[in-house]
């Protein structure tokens, strides 16, 4: 099977993910597939990530005054019937969709990975040296770093 299924929109066909420019909407778009795990809702977020990646479809939906604002359900649902109207396969539709999703997650790994530490900031300033404990030693005079659980007093 390809990457993108092929799927039909009067005389033109969708065989390549064209992702959104906007960071904000495929952020919106991968947090909806997360929140939003009843297949149904699932299937909408689908269809609104094929719509967003196929710039026909988009078009074609603000041609239909049915513009995508953040709301996946809503949209989505939008273009199922709409594409069902059109007579697209659904089954194919949704396919297309859930690999439009998967391109958009995968072209956000980039942005997340570099967020994780954009400063270096997120690990503690190195103690070279010195012996740092959570928790005080049972026993004063030991030297080097502790290697045993400590335990509670009986």
């Amino acid at each position: 099977m390809s990457e993108h299924v092929p799927v039909k929109l009067g005389d033109d066909v969708w065989d390549a993910c064209v992702l959104p420019r906007s960071i904000s909407e495929r952020y919106e778009l991968v947090t909806a597939n997360i929140v939003h795990v009843e297949l149904t809702q699932a299937y909408r977020v689908f269809a609104t990530a094929l719509a967003l990646c196929w710039p026909l479809l988009r078009a074609h939906m603000t041609a239909r005054r049915v513009e995508y604002t953040g709301d996946a359900l809503r949209y989505g649902l939008a273009v199922l019937d709409e594409m069902a109207a059109q007579g697209a396969v659904r089954e194919d539709v949704l396919r297309a969709g859930k690999s439009a999703l998967e391109a958009i997650d995968r072209s956000l790994m980039p942005v997340m990975e570099a967020s994780k530490d954009p400063e270096g900031f997120s690990e503690p300033p190195s103690t070279a040296g010195s012996a740092v404990s959570s928790s005080p030693s049972s026993d004063p005079g030991a030297s080097g770093p502790e290697t045993s659980v400590p335990t509670s007093p009986t």
